[in-house]
């Protein structure tokens, strides 16, 4: 109940990706999909929707689409370490392990306080890499 004299609460419109987040969660690629392209017709700039639609499309298994999201919001926005990650595990999952090593090694340098991750990957791609010698 409202108190008298006060200003009506404002109600919040949800994020048109918001339902992207739980259905990829639910594993419903198709429909994530859908709702991060929805977001992203609305707001080309939303990086949240930008990644969701890469991460959609790999678990998709649509790889050289989502290498193609990946990239070009990691042009777009070249600060985005979660765009660079992206990336690189599309080039991994491409078998493009020496161009993914390139990928995960900037993304070292954007975000050197938190090197676990990154090198990890990196590291995989690395030993890929190798046995494909």
């Amino acid at each position: 109940m409202r108190q008298r004299g006060a200003a009506p609460r404002r109600r919040r419109r949800p994020h048109p990706a918001g339902g992207g987040g739980r259905a990829l969660a639910d594993n419903l690629p198709d429909e994530a999909l859908s709702c991060f392209e929805a977001a992203l017709a609305a707001d080309p700039q939303d990086t949240l929707a930008a990644l969701g639609r890469g991460d959609s499309l790999c678990a998709l298994g649509r790889w050289p689409e989502a290498h193609d999201a990946f990239r070009a919001l990691s042009e777009a926005q070249p600060t985005c370490v979660d765009a660079w990650v992206g990336r690189g595990a599309c080039l991994s999952l491409l078998e493009r392990h020496a161009e993914a090593i390139e990928v995960f090694d900037h993304a070292l340098t954007l975000d050197p306080e938190n090197p676990g991750r990154l090198r990890g990957m990196r590291d995989m791609a690395q030993r890929m890499l190798e046995t494909q010698r």
